[in-house]
């Protein structure tokens, strides 16, 4: 597990700079994303003896441009897409690629690995095996402008995962030979168990089964759900039809489109909290394992203990709209047909409030505010605004592009998910005070249903 995450820490840190340090090197968008992935698959096979390498760099780059060297030619076989030349040309590529072509292999090549992907003049030395001279600094500086234009797909950490231990399996296959039958007739049983689908109405009984994960180290400081996948802390959680969700420790607590309330640890484990119904509201308490939810098909609120597996308070609501808008400390706010209202969540009494919300979401010192202007949820423009002045500040956002959620981060960091129209690719925005700069940590598979934030 420790390695897995390692490796995948690694493989998201170093996935775009070897995509576009081949697209810098003359290859075609697709096929410089596959090369990448096959390295760093290749890279995950010994993984575990990574200690022994000189300089890990050096030889996942040494790797990558080995294996384009055997197979230069094959980069041809097929033509570039029509997209990937257009993207290309969109970041302004050919114009640097001209200039590019005129530079000799290795000096070309010194240039590439020192502006795309960050290596020291020594490491490059280690690469190429030679001393090359310094490059022209007007097209150094203009191959990284262009080249952090040129759209790079999220890593597929789970494929290149999954692509070496299949690898594995083969060659202790080989070295076990006498063990294959006995490991086919239980793959088969495994097959015909596994793969036999749930009987009706199994995931209401609390059987859920386990899910998928690969091991990640989160680079935002707020988990996410995209396309089928729960980006938590420390892995990547496979779980399908999320319609909101809250981190709980290294894990989540989720609703699914089917009113399904479940808890799914970072390891993939799952456990059926309860069935709601389609309106029902929930929150997470992560410091003291509490998951907090009115169902208004059966009027009561209900206090859970995650930890423990069991309620610890069921109270009816007189009014079937009530919502619950946050969890606190000691208590829920509910939102009603009467107005505000806090319920304790020890005892259950409650206690009208003063409604003095925000059109947004305020951060915990209550000096800044984030609000949602203009637009559906899916185009809706965010803002900033200071409380205390109330003006607005402005936020990094290149244009044109999506946000699709947002919300403060415990450390008061601004989080955004972004989603540049018809793109592939959508990215984890972070903006950090005094707000003046955002840059992205993150990058995921776009497409499907709108991307969330935890709760």
């Amino acid at each position: 597990m420790t390695d897995d995450r390692d490796f995948s820490s690694y493989a998201t840190a170093r996935w775009a700079h070897l995509v576009r340090c081949l697209v810098a090197l003359g290859v075609p968008l697709d096929p410089a994303h596959r090369s990448a992935a096959e390295t760093l698959s290749r890279c995950h096979d010994d993984w575990g003896r990574r200690d022994e390498w000189i300089d890990l760099d050096v030889y996942v780059v040494r790797d990558l441009l080995d294996r384009w060297d055997r197979r230069r030619d094959a980069w041809w076989e097929r033509p570039a897409r029509e997209s990937d030349t257009e993207a290309l040309g969109e970041a302004g590529w050919p114009e640097v690629e001209a200039e590019l072509d005129r530079m000799g292999v290795p000096e070309r090549r010194a240039l590439v690995l020192g502006e795309a992907v960050g290596l020291s003049a020594e490491q490059v030395r280690e690469v190429l095996g030679q001393e090359c001279g310094a490059a022209d600094p007007a097209l150094a500086e203009e191959l990284v402008r262009v080249l952090e234009l040129v759209p790079v797909d999220p890593p597929r950490l789970e494929a290149m995962i999954a692509a070496s231990e299949r690898r594995r399996r083969r060659v202790r296959g080989v070295s076990i030979a006498g063990g294959v039958a006995l490991m086919a007739v239980a793959g088969v049983v495994a097959a015909l168990v596994l793969g036999r689908p749930d009987p009706p109405g199994a995931e209401r009984t609390g059987t859920f089964p386990s899910v998928r994960i690969v091991a990640y180290d989160n680079p935002s400081p707020v988990a996410w759900y995209a396309a089928g996948t729960l980006y938590l802390p420390n892995s990547l959680v496979s779980v399908r039809d999320v319609r909101a969700f809250g981190q709980w420790g290294d894990g989540a607590v989720y609703l699914d489109v089917r009113g399904n309330l479940v808890s799914v640890t970072g390891a993939g484990e799952r456990a059926l909290i309860a069935t709601l119904g389609a309106d029902s509201t929930f929150g997470v308490h992560p410091v003291a394992d509490l998951v907090v939810w009115v169902d208004p098909e059966v009027g009561e609120l209900v206090v859970y203990d995650v930890d423990a597996g069991e309620r610890r308070l069921e109270r009816p609501v007189e009014d079937d709209r009530s919502r619950i808008l946050s969890v606190r400390a000691t208590s829920a706010l509910l939102t009603s047909g009467d107005g505000l209202f806090e319920v304790d969540l020890v005892d259950g009494s409650t206690e009208p409030v003063a409604d003095e919300r925000l059109p947004g979401e305020l951060d915990r010192s209550g000096r800044f505010v984030l609000t949602r202007e203009g637009g559906g949820a899916a185009t809706a423009r965010v803002r900033l605004y200071n409380t205390a002045t109330g003006r607005p500040i402005p936020l990094d956002v290149p244009a044109p592009r999506s946000v699709t959620a947002a919300r403060f981060g415990p450390d008061g960091s601004v989080i955004l998910l972004i989603e540049p129209p018809s793109a592939p690719t959508a990215e984890v925005l972070r903006c950090t005070p005094p707000y003046d700069e955002c840059r992205a940590v993150a990058f995921f598979r776009a497409g499907g249903a709108r991307s969330l934030l935890a709760q």
